[in-house]
């Protein structure tokens, strides 16, 4: 790889019905068969260097804060990137819910289940304790499986 910034090609997850540029060319907007989400795709590379290397806590943490300044209205994500562990994160308006709940694992001294949901009684239903609401514009980290967030 010459230079880590050029990409030839993109590979959607199913079928585009439409695709669409914003006028800066930041982002591509899609639209999928089977799916009634618009999906949105930053292109950060045209507007600042996109380093090829492992990301790290402070990556994560500033493309979550670039995020919510550039979207508006409800939303709320959960993700696991490898290498990582698994990050979520709501509107920092607080719109739509995300929360976390932990559940110990028997046999393993220190080990803990985590459950991301957008309500409590999900948690409830499955054995899993400690709810809490994950607070607007405020992202929780699980780094690995066997850690505290």
């Amino acid at each position: 790889m010459p230079t880590g910034f050029l990409i030839s090609a993109v590979r959607l997850p199913s079928i585009a019905t439409a695709i669409a540029f914003s006028p800066s060319g930041e982002f591509l907007a899609t639209t999928h068969v089977g799916s009634l989400a618009i999906h949105l795709w930053s292109n950060r590379s045209q507007f600042r260097t996109i380093p090829v290397r492992r990301i790290n806590e402070e990556d994560i943490f500033t493309a979550i804060k670039d995020l919510m300044i550039e979207c508006k209205g409800g939303y709320a994500c959960v993700a696991m990137l490898a290498g990582f562990g698994i990050i979520a994160f709501r509107d920092p308006c607080g719109i739509r819910p995300v929360g976390m709940a932990v559940r110990e694992i028997s046999g393993v001294v220190g080990g803990n289940d985590y459950l991301f949901s957008s309500e409590s009684v999900v948690a409830d239903a499955a054995g899993f304790t400690n709810w809490e609401d994950c607070k607007a514009g405020r992202p929780f980290a699980c780094k690995t499986l066997y850690s505290v967030c």
